[in-house]
Formats: C-alpha cells, sequence, structure tokens
C-alpha cells in the first residue's frame, strides 16, 4: 500500500488481538506487523471512503462497494463505457451516488486499481489461450 515506513508506532492491545494478528498472520504466511500494517491502512480508507469495504481473494485483499462490485470492475466499466455515468450504472445496477465513490476511490488510488485491471485482464487473456489450445 505504501512504498516507504518511516514512523514507527507503538500500540497496546489485548492477547487475544495479538494471537488473532499472529494467527492472519500465519495464514498469510507474513509478518504480524505487515498484517496490522495492512488492517490499519484498510481501516483509514474505509472510513475516507465510507461504503468501500476489503475482500480477500486468492491474490489479496481489494477495495469493493459494501454488498456490490469490486472496484476494479467499476472502474473497467467506466472505462470501457468512456465515461457514460448513466450507461455504467444501468449496465451494473448501481445508484450515480455508488459509482461517484467508486470514481472518488480511484482519483485518490489509481494506481491500485489499474493494477487490479490488469491482472483481471492479463488472466483472461491467459485463460482465453489455453480455451484456444483446446479446441
Amino acid at each position: 500500500m505504501s512504498s516507504r515506513l518511516t514512523e514507527s508506532l507503538t500500540v497496546r492491545i489485548t492477547p487475544e488481538m495479538e494471537a488473532r494478528l499472529q494467527n492472519e498472520a500465519m495464514t498469510r504466511g507474513v509478518q504480524t506487523n505487515q498484517v496490522a500494517r495492512a488492517l490499519i491502512e484498510e481501516a483509514l480508507r474505509m472510513r475516507e471512503f465510507p461504503g468501500v469495504v476489503f475482500r480477500s481473494g486468492p491474490v489479496g485483499r481489494r477495495p469493493a462497494l459494501e454488498g456490490r462490485l469490486d472496484l476494479w470492475e467499476i472502474i473497467a466499466t467506466w472505462n470501457g463505457w468512456n465515461g457514460d455515468a448513466e450507461q455504467v450504472c444501468r449496465e451494473l445496477g448501481l445508484r450515480l451516488d455508488q459509482l461517484n465513490l467508486a470514481l472518488a476511490y480511484y482519483r485518490r488510488y489509481p494506481d491500485e486499481i489499474d493494477e487490479w485491471i490488469r491482472r483481471n485482464d492479463e488472466e483472461a487473456e491467459r485463460l482465453a489461450a489455453v480455451v484456444s489450445a483446446t479446441q
């Protein structure tokens, strides 16, 4: 999420929280402080953009509209319809305020969303090549 770490923060947590952090770190195969840092970042982003949540998946955690689509899916559709808000909302079943929330997040974190779009495009191309090779 952030490239350079410059500050240290001491936080007292309960033994239960520590155990949960350690369990999550073990599950992800990372250090406990990395999990804590990622969770703090996600919480700050969810405060900044109420209605955005983070979902786990095989390739990591990604931002999404609460109860709705991943943000990269919304932005990819937005790009595909050349910024036609009415068409995007109709296609995805979104309200305009939901689209605006996704766009606001994208303006703040464009590299992150563009990376999700790129990864999805690459996977779609890979799968298409596999299907072509088997026909």
